[in-house]
């Protein structure tokens, strides 16, 4: 199924950095551009060590992702992070 086929019925998407088509911030790029999903909450999830994925988790600070993410998880994550991210999005779906 191609990004711009599905209906806008998900309000979170968990996206890893290493996929095997496409990367997750490609895929944030398309999600971000395409009508139906352009308001569904990105979380960015990565394990890899690559310096410039980990600095973004941790400072939040680069322009490109923040317009990309919602939200960021590195991995191993606690349960509490996931449940915290879980929260703010279900918050801030009720506001808008």
């Amino acid at each position: 199924m191609m990004i711009d086929e599905i209906e806008s019925q998900y309000d979170i998407a968990f996206l890893d950095n290493l996929m095997p088509v496409m990367t997750g911030f490609e895929l944030a790029s398309k999600i971000r551009k395409t009508k139906c999903t352009k308001d569904v909450k990105v979380v960015l999830v990565s394990g890899d060590n690559i310096d410039s994925t980990k600095n973004w988790i941790i400072d939040n600070t680069t322009s490109e992702c923040v317009k990309l993410f919602n939200y960021s998880l590195l991995k191993p994550f606690h349960v509490e992070d996931l449940k915290r991210i879980l929260s703010q999005a279900r918050e801030s779906h009720h506001c808008n």
